[in-house]
């Protein structure tokens, strides 16, 4: 039994009603203009472009959000998240739900009901489990899986030459209805296909199918080398079902830790991006009460206004005292001063000539400057953007527009040529200046 034909009916339920979507949508498109799948839209190329999920369950904006004052505009919880294709784990659950869509991987629900065809791919699944459990005994291993008490998910990933669906790794598991709760037996996947996502895509297949025999509850022994895996998927040593319960029913083993995995019914582990994403526009909104991130001002034009006192900034009177503004102003007057003089000097040293100005290509014959030197600096913009007073607000920003500009001599002229050698003095006469 296929486990995609028993989610497709509880799939198509949760499709019918728009809150409960989680579909991606490119960035650069109409969600209104496109068909929306349960989960995924179709015929998008996700590998252009950036794309969004959409969250489940939708986010209604904060009604009690600060207010932006009149000229500001307001950024949407969306936009302050990001961008959703940014983060590796939406990609891989991207990439798996398409691949499964497509037919690439298959991931089937088995039972020993005794035909023929179970039998085949149960003896399969028991081979795959012996390759990647070399230390677990063949016979053990097989007794497990051909129990009809216990059921299993087998990875099926199919093969681009031959076509035909090979198993590559898979699950088993005990369902003990009677007690309310399932025991994991095995979980492996083949070598070469691990840290893909397969083992993750499996445990959630896993997770539904089990929330679907009305169980809650997860428990496993696992080792000291598959701790760290089982904590990722969820699971923790803090047992919360009573001893007793369980004692009789499944086996302790020594040098092992018992873990124990509980599942929500409201989280669809298939699907946990859409729901992050929904947590996330949550959380957004719910700052928005206490902050204004939010709001996005209009900048200031300094081309219009020219250079402007800093205590007439908007924004700055609820920041510093009046006392303040006026020292820091004071201070980088002061600072600005002295490098208008440390640039003066450097440009009556015998060695400025090259540097005095922006490079003349026609009369330096230096035809491809602009081409191989990106950011191109010369003493007079230096002295231009000390003058005008506002581009350097730190002295190491003077420090280093002049430092670029002998890096950028080196780098066009080489270490030997006569213009290299004029820029090392200069250098060096601006190193004992500061």
């Amino acid at each position: 039994m296929n486990v995609e034909s028993e989610r497709n009916s509880r799939s198509m339920n949760r499709s019918s009603d728009s809150s409960r979507s989680a579909s991606v949508s490119n960035r650069t498109q109409s969600e209104s203009s496109m068909d929306f799948h349960p989960y995924l839209p179709g015929g998008i190329n996700l590998d252009v472009g950036e794309y969004d999920i959409r969250p489940d369950p939708q986010v209604l904006p904060n009604k009690n959000a600060l207010q932006s004052p009149p000229g500001a505009k307001v950024a949407t919880s969306n936009i302050l998240c990001g961008v959703d294709s940014q983060h590796k784990y939406v990609r891989r659950w991207i990439d798996l739900v398409e691949k499964e869509r497509s037919g690439k991987v298959k991931f089937t629900l088995l039972r020993n009901d005794g035909t023929r065809e179970s039998l085949e791919v149960l003896l399969a699944l028991r081979n795959a489990f012996a390759r990647q459990l070399p230390n677990m005994p063949k016979s053990y291993i097989a007794r497990l899986v051909f129990d009809a008490k216990h059921e299993s998910i087998a990875i099926q990933l199919r093969n681009d030459d031959t076509g035909k669906l090979v198993i590559i790794g898979g699950i088993c598991y005990r369902p003990f209805l009677e007690l309310g709760f399932a025991e994991l037996a095995f979980l492996s996947v083949r070598s070469l296909k691990q840290n893909m996502g397969y083992g993750g895509r499996l445990m959630q297949h896993a997770k539904e199918r089990i929330k679907a025999l009305n169980l809650r509850i997860i428990l496993t022994s696992a080792d000291e080398s598959a701790v760290p895996y089982f904590r990722k998927q969820g699971f923790t040593d803090k047992i919360t079902v009573p001893h007793h319960v369980y004692a009789d029913a499944i086996k302790e083993y020594c040098s092992v830790t018992l873990m124990q995995c509980t599942l929500y019914d409201h989280v669809d582990f298939l699907n946990v991006p859409p729901l992050i994403k929904s947590w996330k526009l949550a959380l957004e909104e719910k700052k928005k009460e206490i902050s204004r991130s939010h709001i996005v001002y209009p900048g200031i034009d300094f081309s219009k206004i020219g250079r402007k006192p800093l205590e007439n900034v908007p924004g700055t009177e609820n920041i510093l005292s009046n006392v303040a503004l006026r020292r820091r102003q004071k201070m980088c007057d002061n600072v600005r001063t002295e490098l208008i003089n440390i640039v003066d000097q450097m440009l009556v040293h015998r060695s400025s000539g090259p540097f005095r100005r922006p490079v003349n290509v026609v009369e330096t014959g230096a035809l491809d400057y602009y081409d191989r030197i990106a950011n191109p600096i010369d003493l007079g913009t230096i002295r231009k953007k000390l003058e005008e007073g506002w581009f350097y607000v730190t002295k190491e920003m003077f420090v280093a527009d002049v430092t670029r500009m002998f890096e950028n001599c080196r780098t066009y002229n080489g270490p030997d040529h006569v213009v290299t050698l004029m820029g090392d003095r200069l250098e060096r006469y601006f190193l004992n200046q500061l």
